[in-house]
C-alpha cells in the first residue's frame, strides 16, 4: 500500500503532533507500506529522513518529500501552510498514493477535488470546537474520503457526530517508541544518564509549556511540597522565560527547568523522577494572551505525554479530567485528584513520597499497561482499516 502522509508542520520540531506524525509514518513503513511524508521545506535547511528519524528515535522506513513553500516558512506566521496544503496532494497524486493521510483540512479538500482517497486524522473534538465543519465534512459532500482516524473514544464519537459513518471511523491510539519501553532503568542509573542528580525526591512534568497546560498548578504544588524538587522537562526559551519569572516571584527555589529534550532521550528523564504530574488543563488563573481570548480554546484529547508516563513505570498523579480518564484509572495506574486545586495534588504527591509500596504498585501497573500502546500496534490497525475501506470503495463502484 502506498501512503502519503501530508503535514504542514516543520520537522524535526518539539511539538507532540510532529512526534505522532513521524512515528506513525515510520511504523507504517516498518509494517510494509510504502510511505512518503510530505512536508514544507525550511529555508536553507533540507533535513533527510534519517536525520528526522534519529531525532524522534524511530526507523528511517519512509521517504521524505520536502516541498518549497511560499512565503518561506516562519514559525509564527505559518503563511506557507496554504501553499503547502494546495501542493502536497498534487505531489501525492504524482506518487500514485493509495491513501492521503493528514491532520490538515486543506490538503484533504484538494485531495477530494483531485479524486484521491483520503483519510482525516485527529486527536481533537472538532465537532464541539467548530460546528460549521458538519456542513463541510458531511458524507454527501466528500465522496472520496475513506474515513477518519481518532486518537481517543471521545474524538471517535465526535467524528461520527460530524457526519462520518460509524464504520468509517477507527480509533487508533498513539503509541510508544522502543526507546520508551526499553531499557527499564533503575532510578539511580536514570538520574546519572539524564543528569537529574539530586538528594531530594524528584517530581516532574514533561511536555509543552504554554498557558493551557496547567503549569500554574504545577508551581503551586511545588510551593506546597518544599521537601521535593520539581522538574519541568520541555518548552522553548520564550515559554520557559515566563514560567521562570513566575517561579521567581513565588520564591520557589525547588523548581528546575530542563528545557527541550530530544524525543529519544525523554524516557531516561522520566525514569529519573519519583512522581510524574499531569496538572489540570485549561484551569490556569494567569490571564491568557489576547489572541487566546479571541480564538476559542481547543478541546484537548488524551495528552501524548500520558503514554510516556505509563512506560516510565513511575507513580503518576493526574487531574481527574475526561481526557486523562480514558487511560488512567484511580488507584490502579495513577492517583486522580480534583482538577484546578493544587492542594489535593500536593497531598497525593506527599502520599506517594511516603508510601513507597503504593508508588511501586502504581508504577508497575502503569508500565504493564503501556505495553499495549505501541506505534506498531497502531500501524496494524491503520493498515487494516485502509484496506477495508479501499475494498468497500471498490465494491461500491463495481
Amino acid at each position: 500500500m502506498r501512503i502519503a502522509v501530508v503535514s504542514d508542520e516543520h520537522f524535526p520540531w518539539s511539538g507532540a503532533d510532529t512526534e505522532v506524525i513521524v512515528s506513525t509514518a515510520a511504523a507504517l513503513g516498518d509494517a510494509g507500506a510504502q510511505v512518503c511524508l510530505v512536508v514544507p521545506r525550511l529555508r536553507g535547511r533540507v533535513p533527510s529522513a534519517a536525520e528526522v528519524c534519529a531525532y524522534y528515535g524511530v526507523h528511517a522506513s519512509f521517504s521524505l518529500l520536502t516541498l518549497p513553500g511560499w512565503p518561506w516558512p516562519n514559525r509564527r506566521l505559518r503563511l506557507e501552510k496554504i501553499v503547502h496544503g494546495l501542493r502536497a496532494p498534487l505531489a501525492a497524486a504524482v506518487a500514485s498514493a493509495d491513501v492521503v493521510l493528514s491532520r490538515d483540512l486543506l490538503p484533504l479538500l484538494v485531495a477530494e477535488a483531485r479524486g484521491l482517497p483520503w483519510c482525516f486524522e485527529t486527536y481533537r473534538r472538532h465537532g464541539e470546537e467548530k460546528p460549521w465543519l458538519r456542513r463541510l465534512l458531511g458524507p454527501r459532500r466528500l465522496v472520496h474520503g475513506l474515513g477518519a482516524v481518532a486518537h481517543s473514544e471521545a474524538a471517535r464519537a465526535d467524528l461520527v457526530g460530524l457526519g462520518f459513518a460509524e464504520e468509517a471511523v477507527v480509533m487508533a491510539r498513539p503509541g510508544l517508541t522502543p526507546a520508551a519501553l526499553s531499557p527499564e532503568l533503575a532510578p539511580a542509573e536514570a538520574r546519572v544518564r539524564s543528569g537529574l542528580t539530586s538528594s531530594m525526591p524528584l517530581v516532574g512534568y514533561a511536555g509543552n509549556v504554554d498557558p493551557s497546560k496547567g503549569l500554574d498548578e504545577f508551581l503551586a504544588v511545588a510551593r506546597l511540597v518544599p521537601e521535593a524538587r520539581f522538574v519541568v522537562i520541555g518548552g522553548g526559551p520564550s515559554s520557559l522565560a515566563g514560567l521562570r519569572r513566575a517561579a521567581a516571584r513565588e520564591g520557589l527555589a525547588n523548581v528546575s527547568f530542563i528545557g527541550h529534550v530530544p524525543v529519544a532521550r525523554v524516557a531516561e528523564h522520566l525514569q529519573a523522577l519519583d512522581v510524574l504530574l499531569v496538572p489540570g488543563r485549561y484551569r490556569n488563573r494567569r490571564p491568557l494572551p489576547v489572541v487566546d481570548r479571541l480564538v476559542p480554546a481547543g478541546i484537548p484529547g488524551t495528552p501524548l505525554k500520558l503514554y510516556g508516563y505509563l512506560a516510565a513505570g513511575r507513580a503518576i498523579v493526574a487531574a481527574d479530567q475526561p481526557w486523562n480518564r480514558e487511560i488512567l484509572v484511580h488507584d490502579r495506574n495513577a492517583l486522580l485528584v480534583a482538577a484546578g486545586e493544587p492542594r489535593p495534588m500536593a497531598e497525593a504527591v506527599r502520599q506517594l513520597l511516603r508510601d513507597h509500596d503504593l508508588a511501586r504498585r502504581l508504577g508497575s501497573t502503569a508500565r504493564a499497561d503501556a505495553q499495549q500502546y505501541t506505534w506498531s500496534a497502531r500501524a496494524r490497525i491503520l493498515l487494516a482499516f485502509f484496506a477495508e475501506r479501499l475494498d468497500a470503495r471498490a465494491h461500491a463502484r463495481a
